[in-house]
């Protein structure tokens, strides 16, 4: 093994403006911003990312950095603040040398750690830690896992300043999924809390990401004054990136509404900043906007060598490492792309139109929670796709809505008061409002234990719902139910003349115990597979979903469907990007009717053959 060259450490810069703009001042720099608890300072915490990001850090100094940080995090144990800042620093430091899985398994230590040391506050403010570093990496469905939670469960750990920030970020977590109506309730809250606490920076950050929303709901005279608002309070270190988002969503409402000179003078001031940066790759769906207006106005010449430009940025940026690329992902540095993507879409087709649609109009749910807020934003979540939503927290009002709508689906969480879930359900069935899987019942709770999932199956509900749950975990059982809605369970092994037990056993040799388990974990996973499709096609993430094709072909293989194979190859080898993710549509929805018909086929047998 080649030994190291230590490297000796620069002097300390003076001006915390200059901090980490070259790697070989990393160590230096570190201890500078430790020592003087600028460490601790919001706003630098981002341009801490953005340096970081276009550092090329040697391994001898990210060793010595390491150290530095780990050092710290060891000796200041009584300084749980101090801790806390010392590891989203250093998780940091992984994302900028590749090793995002090391920056998310170091901060769920140092969370466990926390908790079993009984201090819950340092650990609910590095969970929202943990929540931003997964939004920045993409993984949307698990940061509004964790920021919901904290909301619902541990609003009171946080002070004002700290509850703006929390909903800041969970309002972009909805917003990057498109739930618009519970993004825009987050970032309300989040601007109201912001104003609270004197806190203009925050207020600057969710009035920037309201005015993209409202372009989405065609409020282009409140975005202009949020985006106003947004411009004449810019106060920070990373301004310039600020800067390029309110006028990038500028550009986008000029584009949408047909003012394509005036968005074409947005884009190009947006561009001579984006020159001064080190991050213009980043950028590349400006220039693809810059491109279609040109397109507009019939300056062909200047369309191409724009779209050229975008086609070369866009190879510089998928060059890039996806833990370096998460540096740079704040909400408020990224909302140019959804900007520019709806702008693109408005563009192409005048209306929004969703991946898919599946009539929930023609659907009645029922949410019963003892929990106001949970009620209010299951409600949010299941209105926006047009499920007319029901809520109740008492019998009384339970019984009175089923007998007075036609309900389909009951949201019904177990824990609670006075009556429990498990309580509430044999009431209804017992009084007959509950008949022969109708409505149809999911619990909802927050234990994910096997026995509790057994208890809820065996009293006759229908799914399982561990909560906190994501939209898409919520869209994806209704939609799981409402797809086994079209073919009742008792004819399912009627309309196949084979049984996947006799194949199993014939092809394995299983005997009736193994053979049972192995069925059991199949169903399992197939139905789970139906709400990671659903999930990826939600986030129109074709990447997700060809992974989820690539694990779901391996299952399919052990039981010989070749119609289930021959369609897992077709959506393979059709989706390639979220615009073939979308045209392919049907194909997708056919492969999850086959999934929930073998799903229910196997849980027949179950029922019939080992029960």
């Amino acid at each position: 093994m080649r030994p190291i060259n230590r490297v000796p450490s620069h002097q300390p810069k003076t001006n915390i403006n200059n901090l980490f703009d070259d790697s070989d001042s990393l160590i230096s720099d570190i201890k500078f911003v430790v020592q003087n608890k600028y460490i601790y300072d919001t706003d630098l915490e981002e341009r801490i990312s953005v340096q970081f990001s276009n550092l090329n850090i040697h391994q001898n100094r990210f060793f010595d950095a390491e150290k530095i940080l780990l050092n710290e995090i060891n000796e200041n144990q009584s300084n749980l603040e101090h801790v806390v800042h010392c590891t989203k620093l250093i998780c940091k430091l992984y994302l900028a040398v590749c090793q995002k899985d090391k920056a998310i398994l170091f901060a769920e230590d140092r969370i466990s750690e926390l908790e079993k040391s009984g201090d819950k506050k340092a650990s609910y403010s590095l969970q929202m830690a943990n929540g931003i570093m997964h939004f920045q990496l993409r993984d949307y469905a698990n940061s509004i896992k964790l920021f919901t939670s904290l909301i619902e469960n541990h609003s009171k750990q946080f002070n004002t300043e700290q509850l703006a920030e929390l909903y800041y970020w969970a309002g972009s977590s909805f917003f990057w999924t498109e739930e618009l109506d519970v993004a825009q309730n987050y970032l309300s809250a989040g601007v109201k809390l912001s104003k609270e606490c004197n806190n203009l920076y925050r207020e600057v950050q969710c009035s920037l990401l309201l005015s993209a929303l409202n372009l989405f709901n065609n409020n282009s005279t409140i975005s202009i004054e949020q985006l106003k608002f947004a411009y004449s309070n810019l106060d920070s270190n990373t301004t310039t990136q600020y800067e390029i988002n309110i006028l990038s969503v500028y550009a986008c409402i000029s584009f949408i509404e047909s003012d394509f000179d005036k968005c074409i003078s947005y884009i190009n001031t947006a561009i001579t900043l984006l020159n001064k940066t080190e991050n213009r790759s980043k950028y590349f769906l400006i220039y693809k906007l810059l491109s279609s207006a040109y397109q507009k106005i019939e300056l062909f010449d200047e369309a191409k060598t724009a779209e050229n430009t975008c086609v070369t940025l866009l190879e510089e940026n998928s060059k890039i490492d996806s833990s370096i690329r998460s540096l740079l992902n704040y909400p408020s540095f990224s909302v140019f792309e959804l900007a520019v993507n709806y702008a693109l879409k408005h563009s192409a087709t005048n209306t929004p139109n969703p991946i898919i649609d599946t009539n929930t109009k023609a659907f009645d749910v029922l949410v019963i929670d003892d929990n106001k807020l949970n009620l209010f934003f299951t409600k949010k979540i299941l209105s926006n796709k047009g499920y007319q939503t029901h809520i109740a927290s008492k019998i009384s009002e339970v019984k009175n809505i089923l007998k007075n709508n036609p309900i389909n689906v009951i949201l019904l969480d177990i824990q609670m008061p006075i009556m429990n879930g498990y309580e509430m359900f044999e009431s209804l069935v017992s009084d007959g409002l509950i008949t022969q899987g109708k409505p149809m019942v999911v619990a909802m709770t927050g234990y994910d234990s096997e026995k509790d999932k057994n208890r809820a199956y065996k009293l006759g509900m229908d799914d399982y719902l561990t909560k906190p749950f994501t939209p898409e975990q919520l869209n994806a059982c209704i939609n799981n139910l409402i797809n086994q809605k079209m073919e009742p369970i008792e004819n399912v092994l009627q309309s196949q003349s084979f049984t996947y037990a006799a194949l199993l056993q014939d092809k394995f040799g299983f005997n009736e115990a193994e053979l049972q388990k192995f069925l059991e974990l199949l169903s399992h996973q197939f139905r789970n597979t139906e709400k990671l499709i659903y999930e990826s096609i939600s986030l129109k993430d074709c990447n997700e979903l060809l992974q989820v094709m690539h694990d779901l072909k391996s299952n399919v293989q052990m039981i010989d469907d070749t119609q289930l194979l021959s369609l897992i190859e077709e959506i393979n080898y059709s989706i390639s990007d979220t615009d073939s993710l979308i045209q392919h549509v049907d194909k997708i929805e056919k492969l999850i009717s086959f999934l929930t018909s073998t799903q229910r086929k196997m849980r027949s047998e179950l029922q019939t053959q080992f029960h």
